[in-house]
């Protein structure tokens, strides 16, 4: 029982530099030597047991006995604030310590919360300095790459906004201490420059090239390369400009009483964070970035904006690429973590206290917003949304402004503002009703007003005569609220040729596409298209995001959609679909040929490629999406169009039937790999119907598969049966041998996951001499693979490994990536069995890595998994944990059942003893998938 005395008492632990041990800020810390190592040992565990053995080892390598432990235990009891902090364990001891009383945990916590410099003023040198061998030496390599990203960061953003000369002799003695450290010697270098010393910052560099070639034989990195070109070139590498992000502004009147709440942001007392809130067509945006502007004197330091596409069709965007954008904009040139916290980590220390407002618009939820709020003093965020975002004020205090449409008077005051003629009272009164008071259809309306010469009492009359207004803008007990006719006004005043681009921005399967997408779905001569997206980009009737995608607001483009559907049979118009079909055939082609060699084989129906080669060298170069230069930008435009391709394969009707099928083989193992369950089924679907129309049975079993794997998949175990076992059988009658292996080997898997593998194995088995006898090397390995975990659920390890090691072979043979993971995933799961932990985890890690590599969610999962069993078998159960929360992220990310469930069970082990209540709710949620797979299996799978 720690008395009341103890409890008042302040202890502290320093381990940054040589051990000192403080009690009420007195040094209490051992004199005897090894009182200190027995108290260090018992500190670098870090609350954690240490056994009797491994202390005697330590203390006195082979010469200690339990006694003389006992004594020095009893004498370190003595020195310490009360006994009960060196608890006796089985077989050893802890020593209990907050986070409050070590100083490793306050660097951790003042490193977090951006207060880099006062953390590195906790260190006095290295850890545990005097305390030689492991576990110190760990320890000390552990705390010195946190202490040097600690000051990388630290001196990185104090150089962005300080003057460089006083940070010269501060960062010259760092790397006087760590030569090879190449980011310390870019400071270096950018300090000297910057304080006019050219000549030096050559000089660093040549330093660092001189000691990297003579120690490492190695040369300087593409980034430090690159400082010292600009260098030589003249560049004195002067601080990058504050940024000035805010696009312009539209006008914003009868908003006073938010622009006041919104003021209270800049007075040191508040929340530097609001949230504005509303509709779509609000006037959101158009109300933040004025606020922004009205206020600029307050943020000297510049602003920074991004639209998070939160609520749209496309993707919201993710927090990496952000904050890759922002910390690009602050200046920062050099190589960027990919770890999302710790890129996080730097964005906050480059605009600490920096003078700024940051504009968040669009956003979709709190999880999308929290990465990318800087924290500490300085910044001010306005973020815009259609949600109200309130768990985001949980954390942090948060300013909530929401919007309603305008009132009479502010729609009508907002219409005199921009119609610049006298505009009586009841027309523009009338004109507000019809728009509903919505900022966005005033600002539509009063444009075609001006720039078509109507005036607001036409264009009022003109709504007032057409009631069917578009059907988005209808509030439901007004019909005059729509702009459909509104939208008119504008496209009728353009010239014939850009009314029918207009009306082709309809076909578009989203709303947003690559310029040379829609130059494609226009046809003809591409500058004439370009020129007419340009005069439709004059008139606000299409926009282009930053990222160069030709977007329309929903209303526009419901609009374009609307006269589109009117034009159907009208001439060129009809081959509209045919061009855009061909360019998205193309660019699955184009990431075909990169992403098929490294995902594996890739199915065939019979004659799916009999038109395609044609139509995909008719497509243009000036507006085919590839060839790419490698699988990241291959990918990167499947990410970006797998949607629309979907869309645009399903609208395709029967005359195009080969194109459409070739283009969603080419898809699959895209599709696979990624997780998009739901555009999967709906494509996979629409191969069937179209095999089956064109009486193709070889591509009706091709589909079937595809189905029959899509149905396992989501634990739709009869429908997967059924249409499994009918591609067996049709591959047979067909005399297939390929689509029967193909099909045996997707029933064993499913006979493996429900617990069956021995009848796997003889599937398999079946499966890879079919491949065997036909030359298919690919399939040879994806057998061997298959049979590998089949063995291993067996737990035949031997003969695991032994199938494994044919599968790798198999994926050397052709360069398959795909086949290698599975080969090596299936390895590690062997050695591990066969209790060669150490090279299972070695293997699993390497499995994982290339998962990863290749962008393979449901191979991620997997390799996360048998290298986190790997890990907690070799004793690391902290990366082991790390690993289960892998596999369940890629996992849910996939839509694997079967692949969560072992994932859960497993972290729910390693947390039972230290957080049972989570552990419970994890096993809790396993049991309840494991129950679902076994009623997903209401019939016995026999072909």
């Amino acid at each position: 029982m720690v008395s009341l005395v103890a409890c008042l008492m302040t202890m502290r632990f320093e381990v940054l530099g040589p051990l000192v041990v403080r009690l009420d800020g007195r040094d209490i810390t051992p004199r005897g030597a090894r009182t200190r190592t027995l108290l260090a040992a018992l500190l670098v565990a870090d609350g954690a047991r240490v056994t009797d053995d491994r202390l005697s080892e330590l203390l006195w390598g082979d010469d200690g006995t339990a006694a003389r432990l006992q004594l020095l235990v009893h004498r370190l009891r003595a020195t310490l604030d009360h006994t009960d902090r060196l608890l006796r364990e089985p077989d050893g001891y802890r020593l209990i310590a907050g986070d409050d009383e070590l100083d490793t945990a306050e660097f951790e916590r003042l490193a977090a919360s951006d207060r880099g410099r006062a953390a590195l003023a906790l260190v006095r040198g290295p850890a545990f300095d005097g305390f030689d061998g492991e576990p110190f030496e760990s320890a000390r390599v552990r705390a010195r790459d946190a202490q040097r990203t600690v000051q990388h960061r630290v001196l990185r953003a104090e150089l962005e906004r300080d003057d460089p000369a006083g940070l010269l002799a501060e960062i010259g003695a760092a790397v006087a201490a760590d030569p090879l450290d190449e980011e310390l010697v870019a400071l270096h270098m950018t300090a000297l420059a910057r304080s006019g010393r050219q000549a030096d910052a050559v000089d660093a560099y040549f330093s660092l090239r001189s000691t990297l070639a003579e120690e490492l034989g190695i040369d300087p990195g593409a980034e430090i390369d690159e400082l010292y070109r600009r260098l030589v070139s003249g560049d004195t590498l002067d601080p990058t400009p504050a940024p000035r992000q805010l696009p312009a502004a539209g006008a914003l009147v009868g908003r006073d009483a938010e622009l006041e709440r919104l003021d209270l942001l800049t007075s040191t007392d508040a929340a530097g964070i609001a949230v504005i809130s509303g509709t779509a067509g609000a006037g959101k945006t158009a109300l933040a970035l004025g606020w922004a502007r009205r206020a600029r004197r307050h943020f000297g330091d510049g602003s920074l904006f991004v639209d998070l596409r939160g609520f749209s069709e496309t993707r919201p965007r993710a927090a990496s690429e952000v904050l890759a954008g922002f910390v690009r904009a602050l200046g920062y040139r050099w190589n960027l973590p990919s770890d999302v916290e710790e890129l996080a980590a730097l964005f906050r220390s480059l605009v600490h206290e920096r003078r700024m407002v940051i504009v968040l618009d669009n956003a979709r939820s709190v999880d999308q917003v929290r990465p990318l709020l800087p924290g500490g003093e300085g910044p001010v965020v306005v973020v815009t949304s259609r949600e109200g975002l309130v768990g985001l004020g949980v954390h942090v205090p948060v300013h909530h402004v929401e919007l309603d449409a305008l009132d009479r008077d502010a729609a009508v005051e907002l219409i005199r503002t921009l119609v610049p003629d006298r505009v009586r009272r009841a027309d523009a009164e009338r004109l507000a009703a019809q728009c509903a008071g919505l900022p966005l259809a005033l600002q539509i309306a009063a444009r075609i007003a001006v720039t078509h010469g109507h005036g607001v009492e036409r264009l009022a009359d003109d709504l007032d005569a057409h009631r069917d207004h578009l059907d988005r803008l209808d509030t439901g007990d007004d019909s005059r609220s729509g702009l459909r006719t509104v939208l008119s006004w504008s496209y009728e005043a353009l010239d014939p040729r850009v009314r029918r681009v207009f009306r082709l921005l309809g076909r578009l399967p989203d709303p947003g596409a690559p310029e040379a997408a829609v130059v494609a779905l226009i046809g003809g001569d591409p500058g004439d298209a370009r020129t007419d997206l340009r005069s439709l980009r004059r008139v606000h009737l299409v926009d282009v995001d930053e990222r160069g995608r030709h977007t329309q607001h929903d209303l526009l483009r419901a609009y374009a959609r609307e006269l589109s559907e009117a034009e159907q049979g009208a001439g060129a118009e009809a081959d509209a679909h045919d061009r855009l079909l061909a360019y998205y055939a193309a660019g699955c082609a184009d990431a075909a040929a990169v992403l098929v060699p490294r995902w594996g084989p890739m199915p065939t129906a019979s004659d799916a490629r009999e038109p395609d080669d044609a139509a995909v060298n008719a497509v243009s170069p000036a507006t085919r999406p590839g060839p790419f230069p490698d699988a990241v930008a291959a990918r990167a435009w499947l990410d970006d169009e797998h949607g629309a391709i979907a869309a645009v394969v399903r609208a395709t009707g029967p005359e195009s039937d080969a194109r459409a099928i070739t283009i969603v083989l080419r898809l699959r193992p895209y599709l696979a790999a990624q997780g998009w369950l739901a555009e999967a089924r709906l494509l996979f679907a629409d191969l069937l119907e179209r095999t089956t129309r064109r009486n193709d049975l070889l591509g009706q079993a091709t589909a079937l598969r595809l189905l029959g794997s899509h149905d396992a998949h989501i634990v739709d175990y009869p429908s997967a049966t059924r249409r499994l076992t009918r591609a067996l059988e049709l591959s047979r009658r067909l005399g297939d041998p390929t689509g029967a292996a193909i099909a045996l080997n997707n029933i064993a898997e499913m006979e493996r996951l429900l617990g069956d593998p021995a009848r796997a194995v003889e599937r398999l088995e079946e499966a890879v001499q079919i491949n065997a006898e036909v030359g298919d090397v690919a399939r040879v390995g994806l057998g061997h693979g298959n049979l590998a975990l089949a063995h291993n659920a067996l737990g035949d390890h031997e003969a695991a490994e032994a199938a494994s090691r044919l599968a790798l072979e198999a994926a050397d043979r052709i360069g398959s990536e795909r086949v290698r993971c599975l080969g090596l995933r299936a390895l590690a799961d062997a050695k591990l069995g066969l209790g060669s932990t150490a090279e299972s985890v070695r293997i699993a890690r390497r499995a994982h890595e290339l998962a990863r590599s290749i962008d393979d969610l449901e191979m991620e999962g997997w390799s996360a998994e048998v290298l986190g069993r790997a890990l907690s078998a070799s004793g690391t159960p902290d990366e082991a944990e790390r690993m289960f929360e892998a596999a369940i992220d890629a996992s849910r990310r996939s839509g694997s059942l079967a692949q969560l469930a072992p994932a859960l069970r497993a972290l729910a082990e390693l947390r039972e003893g230290r957080a049972p209540e989570e552990a419970a709710r994890l096993l809790e949620e396993a049991m309840a998938i494991g129950e679902r797979l076994r009623n997903g299996a209401t019939a016995p799978i026999e072909p």
